[in-house]
């Protein structure tokens, strides 16, 4: 067995994910990892089962587990009702069988399979344990509103989730396990291709004639946008993740986005023509800017602080049926707001602000600013234009929203420096 696949058999983190290139053996650590929770855990505990499609549960995780199986003798029925002869202590617990397999040769187990595209499907099941077999690229992380639930047999020593799965860019998977917002009980395992060395010899000469982001992503297992081209691509953080700590007194500079769900909006002060990134405000559900505006007072109440709306503030307002603006009740609360034009900046202008800051050095992130640190990852164009894709608003998706506030407030402040001048007023 392989380094990386002992680690992922040893971890005690309650979810568990190996990362890897194709033929790593991701897979078949998912399949010892079954074998591992047979042979110390009841029967009384059913095994959950789940890949991100039909067809790759049935045609890769399956026919992978099962070959286990046959390899270590264990008698085993899918899809019909186990022998009256075999001790499956669950066996009053289900009418139909069409989507479960049963382990014979004195395990009695169950394993109840289904997948992440129709996760309601398993709700109302009680687990010790689940595996899914490329998680990360299912669209976005709503199964767990019914997978994870799950997760609760008294029966079980232990209730773990462990997930096997090639990278998918920097989408919610990155996010949840290795972004800047990674779960806290969360762990990954990284892996590539050449690190299973039971390989056959010539199995590594698929990846040659690949380009460089697919050989990344296929072969060592990285996170890298394929086939989507990133936005924000001078962003680097192993150069421009640096801690900034916030000067009391000093002006603060905040972009804005405005959203009811998300609104967005980072904060930062400037040094010696650099800015640091500090902090930022993200309201994920119905938020008012009256609320936003509040926040960051009791936050910063020593500084001057300048705002750099989205010129929607003009018209947007968040806060039910009040009459004034967005950038009314900014300036009722003592922000003082800086709308260049009157309007939005072209978007290509605006993201071009953006990366000639990065590209020069002069803009640094810091790390409370999780949510704007996935936005500058995550960002790509749509194929069809030079526009970036917008975000579907699925639950905890960040999307362009804080990428959007940092070019509003960048563009801003290149094209008016002497702010006192310009500060807008009605």
């Amino acid at each position: 067995m392989a380094p990386h696949q002992q680690q992922f058999l040893m971890s005690t983190a309650k979810v568990c994910a190996i990362v890897g290139g194709r033929g790593c053996g991701k897979s078949h650590a998912l399949g010892f990892k079954i074998l591992t929770w047979m042979r110390e855990e009841s029967p009384e505990s059913a095994i959950l089962a789940m890949a991100n499609t039909h067809d790759q549960l049935d045609k890769s995780f399956l026919f992978r587990l099962k070959a286990i199986l046959y390899e270590c003798k264990i008698e085993y029925t899918h899809g019909c009702r186990p022998p009256p002869s075999w001790n499956v202590p669950l066996r009053h617990m289900f009418k139909k069988w069409d989507n479960i397999l049963t382990m014979g040769s004195g395990y009695g187990h169950v394993i109840v399979t289904g997948t992440l595209d129709e996760p309601e499907n398993i709700r109302g099941g009680e687990y010790g344990l689940a595996v899914l077999d490329e998680a990360a690229f299912t669209v976005n992380r709503k199964w767990i509103k019914s997978v994870f639930p799950c997760i609760r047999c008294k029966k079980a020593t232990k209730r773990q989730i462990r997930i096997a799965t090639s990278p998918n860019g920097y989408n919610w998977f990155y996010a949840d396990f290795e972004g800047p917002k990674r779960k806290p009980k969360y762990e990954s395992i990284k892996a590539q291709s050449m690190d299973n060395v039971y390989l056959p010899e010539d199995y590594l000469e698929m990846f040659e004639g690949m380009d460089d982001a697919s050989y990344r992503q296929e072969c060592l297992g990285e996170y890298v946008n394929t086939g989507e081209a990133r936005v924000y691509t001078e962003y680097d953080p192993d150069r421009h993740d640096i801690e900034w700590e916030y000067i009391p007194g000093a002006e603060i500079h905040v972009g804005c986005d405005f959203n009811v769900s998300p609104m967005s909006w980072v904060i930062a002060q400037e040094y010696k023509g650099a800015l640091y990134l500090f902090d930022e405000l993200f309201i994920k559900d119905n938020a008012t800017t009256f609320a936003a505006c509040e926040e960051l007072k009791n936050r910063y109440p020593e500084s001057a602080i300048y705002a750099y709306p989205d010129a929607t503030s003009k018209l947007r307002r968040t806060t039910g049926k009040v009459v004034t603006s967005d950038l009314d009740m900014m300036k009722d609360s003592g922000l003082i707001c800086i709308l260049p034009g009157g309007k939005n900046p072209p978007i290509a202008e605006r993201i071009e602000r953006v990366q000639h800051r990065f590209r020069n050095d002069k803009i640094f992130i810091g790390s409370k600013c999780e949510c704007l640190k996935e936005s500058l990852l995550g960002t790509v164009y749509m194929p069809t234009d030079r526009k970036p894709k917008k975000s579907k608003g699925v639950d905890g998706e960040v999307g362009e929203h804080p990428t959007d506030a940092l070019g509003y407030m960048i563009y801003a402040m290149d094209n008016y420096s002497a702010i006192e001048s310009v500060a807008y007023s009605l």
